[in-house]
């Protein structure tokens, strides 16, 4: 299970590939899955995950038209 997965980069690649699973069918779960990479990345240290966690959820705020809550 996605809650018992160890804390490491592998937890925060998953967080980012669920993230752009559901980037289409479910946006406010891609949002979530891509806030949950990059809080687990920033924590970890994990600054490519964390890269690709912030444009991942970038993607999906553009796609909504919430710019503004890119930040």
């Amino acid at each position: 299970s996605l809650k018992k997965a160890i804390e490491d980069t592998s937890k925060v690649n998953t967080f980012n590939a669920l993230s752009s699973e559901y980037r289409k069918t479910d946006p406010q779960k891609a949002i979530s899955y891509a806030q949950k990479g990059i809080s687990l990345a920033k924590k970890i240290g994990f600054k490519k995950g964390e890269s690709e966690g912030l444009i991942s959820l970038a993607g999906r705020y553009f796609s909504q038209n919430q710019l503004d809550s890119a930040d």
